[in-house]
């Protein structure tokens, strides 16, 4: 049986104020809605071999609800939904909001990791810090996105080798161990939503809202980008594709590296102090992250802290 989560109203004076999660391998967990509205919610535990086996799971778990849960309610009032995250972990080190007891810790980490994210976030800043001298050379606006030279290729090819790194983070627990390419990294444009971040650099508001995903929005295959494309063709051919390590390419492979890790770097490590380094990422880039569905985040198992299952081995249900 698949695993389902259930969740249920918090105003109501019957159930107590504290999300539980029940884990039982032979029991299902399902979400609820009410009506068209999102509620803050609880979980309930659904007991294993509740009604007719040869009725759906919807109408066994809608007939336990109206007749255990809720007095006087009418099945009709609740949508059900399968949970698409295996309660207690994550899918690689992508982020979801997280729910249920103890979720404040749900992201902990140790010295040495927190220090690996601060490391991610200090590389991507000296990359701002790069750009800006560029800028005094070459106007960052729309209308010199064409603009090309030595300084702009040069941080081109170590922004997109540090887009290849932070995708690497983001799969496995060991990056440096995994020799992988793009093609393998488009599988994590649904299961991160890639596609529907966008990227404004607050110094550089005439770039517009940047969004270097957004290719690879709806299609069932993988096709290159062309900002990561043009990395390749001038790293391997200078000669002939020197004007390919432009402006433009340049500001969307950074807008990448922003992205991939804010995709992956829970702000919640760094505990209630915010570092100086976190500080000047968020001056200089401003992102509208996804919106999550209750059934695509990720619930806590009470005392613990949620742990990582790499892509590659995740079921993802």
């Amino acid at each position: 049986m698949a695993r389902y989560l259930v969740l249920h109203d918090l105003r109501s004076d019957q159930y107590g104020a504290y999300d539980t999660l029940i884990y039982c391998g032979v029991t299902g967990f399902f979400t609820l809605k009410i009506g068209s509205k999102q509620r803050t919610h609880r979980f309930f535990h659904l007991e294993h071999k509740v009604g007719d086996v040869s009725q759906s799971n919807d109408t066994i778990i809608s007939n336990y609800i109206a007749k255990k849960a809720i007095r006087n309610a009418s099945a009709e009032q609740f949508k059900v939904s399968e949970l698409l995250t295996t309660p207690g972990y994550t899918i690689g080190r992508i982020v979801r909001p997280a729910n249920g007891f103890g979720a404040v810790y749900a992201y902990k980490t140790d010295e040495k990791s927190t220090n690996e994210y601060l490391d991610l976030y200090a590389q991507i800043n000296a990359f701002m810090n790069r750009l800006s001298e560029i800028s005094r050379v070459v106007h960052p606006t729309k209308e010199n996105f064409s603009a090309h030279g030595y300084e702009i290729r040069s941080l081109l090819i170590l922004a997109c080798t540090e887009v290849e790194l932070l995708f690497k983070r983001i799969l496995f627990e060991r990056p440096s161990r995994n020799n992988q390419n793009m093609a393998n990294f488009f599988k994590l444009t649904k299961l991160a939503k890639l596609d529907e971040y966008s990227v404004t650099f607050n110094f550089f508001r005439e770039f517009g809202n940047i969004e270097p995903f957004s290719d690879w929005s709806g299609i069932p295959h993988y096709q290159p980008l062309w900002w990561y494309q043009s990395y390749n063709k001038t790293k391997h051919d200078r000669h002939s594709e020197f004007t390919a390590a432009s402006l433009k390419s340049l500001i969307y492979s950074i807008a990448a590296c922003a992205i991939l890790l804010k995709a992956h770097s829970p702000l919640s490590v760094f505990g209630s102090k915010r570092h100086p380094l976190v500080e000047n990422f968020e001056t200089n880039f401003t992102l509208k992250s996804p919106n999550w569905a209750k059934n695509e985040q990720y619930w806590m198992i009470p005392g613990r802290p949620l742990k990582m299952i790499p892509v590659s081995e995740a079921k993802i249900i």
